[in-house]
């Protein structure tokens, strides 16, 4: 995704009123804003960083909190 369509669609969930959470991109440390998820306790799925295009893997819970699992299988809290 461009940098451009990510600051888009930012403005698109946040104008939906959807719960948002950040988190730093664990390459560049760019603010990645990412949505919460409220029907199910958590979800998971690779992402990319707008600013860098890092691949990363990331868990965000209902509570907002981020864990991100690093490609050496390593874990750390967002």
């Amino acid at each position: 995704m461009s940098f451009k369509r990510y600051n888009e669609w930012v403005e698109r969930i946040k104008q939906a009123g959807s719960p948002l959470t950040t988190y730093n991109c664990p390459e560049c440390d760019f603010v990645i804003t990412t949505v919460v998820p409220e029907d199910v306790e958590q979800f998971d799925t690779m992402a990319t960083c707008p600013a860098c295009h890092e691949l990363h893997f990331k868990i965000v819970k209902q509570d907002g909190s981020v864990t991100l699992i690093h490609s050496d299988g390593s874990k750390s809290a967002a």
